[in-house]
């Protein structure tokens, strides 16, 4: 299939997993062509906020530094980028971040981003393929039948803490304080980090990377080579500023922690436990 989407709500590791695929497998590096230049195969780009189709056309082009005089259309804009991912021989383009650009209020203004994204495919005598990521309002781009049948969609949803879950977030874990921050975990399986990780990141995959490589920097900065649950509890609370029975860190009921209700307490004169 020439596209592929990536959907799923923000900080659900989108955007990471694509970057590990863009540096890890042989097809998106770059190579050398006859004359000894060196061809990008891939072109990975953020869509700005509230990016018209000219617009995102002409940040495609920005790429090459190519800058158009007057005020062309945006059909003109488009042949310019076909003809330069061709001329530049991407075979692989990226728009991150897609949801800004379906962003219309009518079906007329999508409707041209859905035609503006088919064309991309249909460039006569090459074979881009389309890789477009974003949050669920993405999927708008599947409401055209010509779109759909050229797609596939992966959805990233929310991690819940479950058996294969839990043991694939242990591994993350682990490699971020042991192989990337040369640490140890100070803690067993019996305090049960990897559940309290995911619930502490409201299931975000994205989140939970960022809490254990902050708790990594805590103990970096205090001199010390372990990282404890404490660091954790610390880095949770300083984000949430929750009350410690609302921390998944430190109370034995962490399953029934809801992070938006950690700042419930501020500004009430009466603190109440929230679960979902």
């Amino acid at each position: 299939m020439p596209i592929l989407f990536v959907i799923g709500e923000s900080n659900t590791g989108k955007s990471h997993a694509l970057k590990r695929l863009f540096s890890t497998m042989e097809a998106f590096q770059p190579r050398v062509d006859a004359n000894g230049r060196v061809r990008n195969r891939l072109l990975s780009m953020d869509c700005e906020s509230d990016c018209s189709p000219k617009a995102l056309a002409e940040a495609i082009l920005d790429n090459w530094n190519i800058t158009v005089r007057g005020r062309p259309n945006a059909p003109t804009l488009w042949r310019m980028v076909k003809r330069q991912l061709r001329h530049q021989e991407i075979l692989y383009l990226h728009l991150d971040e897609m949801q800004h650009v379906t962003t219309g209020d009518t079906d007329l203004a999508i409707g041209k981003v859905q035609d503006a994204v088919k064309s991309l495919t249909q460039i006569d005598g090459w074979p881009l393929h389309l890789i477009v990521s974003g949050m669920p309002g993405v999927v708008n781009f599947l409401e055209s039948k010509e779109v759909k049948n050229r797609a596939q969609a992966q959805y990233l949803d929310l991690m819940e803490v479950r058996a294969s879950t839990v043991a694939a977030m242990e591994k993350v874990a682990s490699m971020i304080v042991c192989d990337h921050a040369g640490l140890q975990c100070e803690w067993s399986k019996e305090d049960e980090v990897p559940g309290r990780l995911i619930v502490a990141a409201g299931g975000e995959f994205a989140t939970l990377i960022l809490l254990v490589r902050e708790a990594c920097f805590r103990a970096l900065d205090q001199g010390r080579d372990v990282v404890t649950l404490n660091d954790l509890a610390a880095i949770y609370k300083a984000r949430n500023a929750n009350l410690k029975g609302d921390n998944p860190f430190t109370t034995t009921d962490w399953k029934s922690v809801v992070r938006a209700n950690s700042t419930s307490h501020i500004g009430s004169t009466s603190v109440r436990r929230r679960r979902k």
